[in-house]
């Protein structure tokens, strides 16, 4: 009897359940709260990510916002650039003063017309005076302006602020007059257009003859 008590005392299988169901559950636990922190991080792993990707996102933006300011700002100096240095060239055109002072002189002036496409069309302006290192020519004197080569362009001639085309078919401008004991200017331009691929090199003559 006392062994079968002993064996009994020592072995009861409702304790031993007992005592391995709450290890079991308390093993439970212990993987849920391990579970929880790992959703958790997870959780913020996602959160920095998201942080991450919008500060990206925001250098990104930025960066492509300056780039294209940078772009626009460019071409906008280039293009004032470009204005200025035709600007600069027209104002060199325009400051060609050839002093006539007296009868029976010639002089001539040679306008660039290469590699111009047929359509292309450019501008000319040259000034013709009766002074010269402020000497005004005592006398009144006639000039007249002849065009040379323009096979290649159709050419227009105004004079001052005048609006009519007073170059004729002939290419020669005649009865121009310079007064006596009193400066003048006049100012040619010249509209010149292509009517065909000029060469290089190719230019138009414009002779001034009193």
């Amino acid at each position: 009897m006392k062994k079968d008590e002993l064996r009994d005392k020592d072995f009861d299988p409702f304790i031993d359940k007992k005592k391995k169901s709450v290890k079991d559950i308390t093993l439970e636990d212990d993987e849920e709260k391990e579970e929880k922190p790992k959703k958790k991080r997870k959780s913020k792993v996602k959160k920095e990510r998201i942080i991450t990707f919008t500060k990206l996102d925001s250098v990104d933006t930025l960066l492509i916002v300056i780039f294209v300011c940078m772009l626009v700002l460019t071409i906008f100096l280039g293009f004032k650039v470009a204005k200025a240095k035709k600007e600069f060239k027209d104002y060199k055109r325009a400051s060609i003063v050839v002093p006539v002072l007296a009868k029976d002189t010639n002089n001539n002036i040679s306008v660039d017309i290469s590699n111009m496409k047929k359509g292309d069309s450019k501008e000319y302006t040259f000034k013709v005076s009766n002074n010269k290192d402020n000497n005004i020519n005592p006398d009144e004197v006639v000039y007249a302006l002849q065009l040379v080569n323009t096979d290649s362009v159709s050419v227009e001639v105004y004079k001052n602020n005048s609006k009519d085309n007073i170059l004729p078919g002939s290419n020669i401008i005649l009865d121009n007059k310079l007064k006596k004991d009193e400066e003048q200017i006049d100012v040619f331009t010249l509209k010149i257009k292509a009517v065909k691929k000029t060469s290089d090199k190719e230019l138009i003559t414009i002779k001034i003859i009193s």
